[in-house]
Formats: C-alpha cells, sequence, structure tokens
C-alpha cells in the first residue's frame, strides 16, 4: 500500500496554492469581494493553512492545542502588524460581527451535540453541571487572590481587574457590563475601565486556549482522567450509527437550527439571558420530552457534522482577526500580570476538575467546560478551546458554563462591587 497523498482539509497542494493565491491577491488589490461568500473563503483558506501548518509541528500539536493555537496567534499577529489589509480586516469583522458567523458555528454545534446526545445522560447530568461551575468560581477567585497578595498586586485589584472580567467569558457579556456596573459604583467613566479590562479577557483567552491543548495531553498520558469527549463516568452512551451524508437533510438540519435559534431569540426576551442559553434550554426542554422524531434529529446532526468539519478553521481565524486585539495583549505584558492571569485559568480549570469528579464527570472534560469555557472569550473562544482540546462533542456544556455561568458572575460582581469597591 503506498503512502497516504498529503491533503490540506481534502485539498492537493498544487490546488489549494492556486485558490490561495487568487483570494489574498484579490485582498492586497483592494478588489476582495464582499458579503458572505467572499469573505468566508478568505477565511477558511487563511484558517486551513495555519491549522495545517500548526498540526505539523509535533511539540504543537501534542502540548499546545495544535492548528488551532496556531491559527489564532498568527491571525492576530498579522492584523496587528498590518500585514492584512484593512479592507479586508473590516470585511472580516463584518462576517463574525454583523452576519454572526459565531452564532451560525455554535448554533449547529450546540444542537447537532443537545439533540444528538443520549437522552439518559442528558438527564443524569444536566443538573448536576453547576458544581463545576461552583467550583471554577471557587478556585479561581482563591488562586487570583492570593497570587495579587503574593505578588504584591493586591488581593482586590487581582480580583477586580483580572478575576471577574475573565471569568465574565468575554467582552460583549462580561468585560463591558462588569464595567458598566464599575461605573455605577465608583462614579468613573466605564470606558476607563473597559480599556483595564480587556487585556485581562483576552490573555485569559489565550491562555486558557494553550491549557485546553495541556489537558489533552495529559489525558493521552493518563486516561484514567478522561472521557474523550464523554463528560459522565460509569456511563457508556448508546451507540449511535451515523448516516451517510445527505444533501437534503444537510439542508433540513440548518433549518431546523435557525427555526431553533430564533425561538431562543423569542425566549431570551422573555428570560433576560443570551440568547444562546435559551436555546440550550430550549433544546434541552424538547430533547428529554422527546418531542422532536429520530429523522429530524439526524438532519441536525448531518448540519452539525458539515459544519465542524469544515468552518472550524474559518471561525478561529475570525477571532484572532477581528476579535483578539494583539496590541492589548503586548501593552499589558508584565510578568506579574502573566502570572496572574495564569493563577486565574489555572484556578478556573483546577477547581472545576476537582469539583466535577466529586460529582461523577472526568475531571479532564469538566475542567475544559465548567473552567476553561468561563474563562475565555465566550462563543469563539469555546470553539477555540475544543477544537484545541480535541472536544468539539461536548460544546452544549461549553455554552451552558460560558452563558449561564457569565450571567452568574455578572450577578456575583454586583454583590463584590457594591460590598469591596
Amino acid at each position: 500500500m503506498g503512502s497516504k497523498t498529503f491533503t490540506w482539509q481534502g485539498f492537493q497542494t498544487k490546488w489549494y496554492f492556486l485558490f490561495l493565491a487568487v483570494v489574498l491577491l484579490t485582498s492586497y488589490l483592494g478588489m476582495a469581494p464582499k458579503g458572505f461568500l467572499g469573505t468566508m473563503t478568505y477565511c477558511l483558506l487563511l484558517g486551513i493553512l495555519l491549522t495545517t501548518i500548526g498540526d505539523s509541528i509535533p511539540i504543537i500539536r501534542k502540548y499546545f492545542g495544535g492548528g488551532s493555537i496556531v491559527n489564532l496567534f498568527v491571525c492576530s499577529a498579522l492584523a496587528y502588524t498590518g500585514l492584512i489589509p484593512d479592507k479586508t480586516l473590516e470585511m472580516v469583522s463584518a462576517l463574525g460581527n454583523n452576519m454572526d458567523l459565531f452564532g451560525f458555528v455554535c448554533m449547529a454545534l450546540i444542537m447537532g451535540s443537545i439533540l444528538g446526545m443520549d437522552r439518559k445522560l442528558l438527564l443524569k447530568s444536566g443538573g448536576r453541571f453547576a458544581v463545576p461551575i461552583i467550583g471554577c468560581l471557587v478556585c479561581g477567585i482563591l488562586f487570583t487572590m492570593t497570587g495579587g497578595f503574593i505578588l504584591n498586586y493586591g488581593a482586590k485589584e487581582a480580583l477586580f481587574n483580572i478575576g471577574l472580567p475573565i471569568f465574565g467569558a468575554g467582552a460583549a457579556s462580561g468585560a463591558v457590563p462588569i464595567s458598566q456596573i464599575y461605573e455605577s459604583v465608583t462614579g468613573i467613566d466605564a470606558k476607563t475601565y473597559l480599556s483595564q479590562l480587556m487585556p485581562a479577557v483576552a490573555l485569559g483567552n489565550a491562555v486558557a486556549i494553550i491549557i485546553a491543548g495541556l489537558l489533552d495531553g495529559l489525558g493521552k498520558k493518563y486516561p484514567s482522567l478522561t472521557g474523550n469527549g464523554n463528560m459522565l463516568k460509569d456511563y457508556t452512551p448508546e451507540e449511535h450509527k451515523e448516516m451517510s451524508a445527505d444533501f437534503g437533510a444537510i439542508g433540513s438540519g440548518m433549518i431546523i437550527t435557525g427555526t431553533f435559534m430564533t425561538a431562543g431569540v423569542l425566549l431570551s426576551k422573555v428570560i433576560p439571558i443570551h440568547y444562546y442559553a435559551s436555546t440550550i434550554i430550549l433544546c434541552a426542554v424538547v430533547k428529554i420530552c422527546n418531542l422532536i422524531p429520530e429523522e429530524l434529529i439526524e438532519h441536525c446532526g448531518q448540519w452539525y457534522r458539515f459544519v465542524s468539519r469544515n468552518f472550524v478553521p474559518a471561525i478561529i481565524a475570525v477571532t484572532g482577526l477581528a476579535s483578539m486585539d494583539m496590541g492589548l495583549l503586548i501593552n499589558a505584558l508584565s510578568i506579574q500580570y502573566i502570572i496572574l492571569i495564569i493563577l486565574c485559568v489555572a484556578g478556573c480549570a483546577f477547581g472545576a476538575g476537582i469539583f466535577g469528579k466529586l460529582v461523577g464527570f472526568y475531571p479532564i472534560e469538566a475542567s475544559i467546560t465548567g473552567g476553561l469555557c468561563m474563562a475565555n472569550m465566550g462563543g469563539s473562544g469555546d470553539v477555540a478551546t475544543l477544537a484545541a482540546s480535541n472536544r468539539m462533542s461536548i460544546m452544549q456544556y461549553a455554552q451552558l458554563s460560558s452563558r449561564l455561568g457569565g450571567a452568574a458572575v455578572i450577578v456575583l460582581c454586583n454583590i463584590l462591587a457594591a460590598l469591596l469597591v
């Protein structure tokens, strides 16, 4: 048997680089087509390049999340150094924000993972998932404040400037409302606080992705610590045989996903939580009550597999190009600050893993979902974190952590700010 031909996510090298050259040339000439297709093609080709290179470097693949981490940081560096034209960056930003690419990908992953989940497993694990989130907050606060005290940064300052914005799971749902809470308590402009909080959010996201890759390596070395994508110990999910690809089913799965997302947006107007969280709740209720036929669940599964196998490099590239400010990271760099960020994120992962183990979760899966997905930047951060740890199948837990856990942090922040600031 001959050796397997090397490909760039399915493309032979000559064709891949021909397509990449066309897209890069039009970008630098300022002639790149606007809209979803042109911008998505650019991000996919760039993401495939960097992901494939990262995955080919053994030490990065084994210990640091492989291609995902290379894709994220190189894209951020390209944007920061001005090597990506401004017009292209504007298009990428519009793709991620105005066109809600993050919602497009995350909804597919949420729907496929929840509706495709073993119903008995959902009933057994759903309620107890609050425990690793509590462990994340307890140990994250303890590690952060202790580090702040020892490093002469200040325990309270470390909590408010580093810990709470990291726990908030992102900028829009975390750092922005937290800065407004601080303004309401102190009277100082929220923008002043936001400039102090964003470096912690960005660096925390980067550290979470790196630790996710390290945890994946730890699980390979100590198999008893991980379910390799299964959350719950002493439970073997029912085997589910995947159907062969069906183009009609993929289209139906997209429609079902979009309909559930729309219903989740409506529900979020009644229950004041992020629409990701309300959609998760809606999906879980439908699954638990067995309200949707298996045929439609399989259609969602087809859409989920299509998106997860094709769009992840693009969404990580968009995150690096448009959502992760390398300038903020560089300006915040100091040994003291970096140590506190690492302590905070490590505390989140440690606490979630220990508390998760107490209620029957595998420690590594609990650490990643209940801990690291509280410390990253929400939707795009969850995708990058799970990609780095090779655990995209547990997106539903990651989103519960980011959205419901992040919302709980805002409540906690209100209480602590009123008491301590």
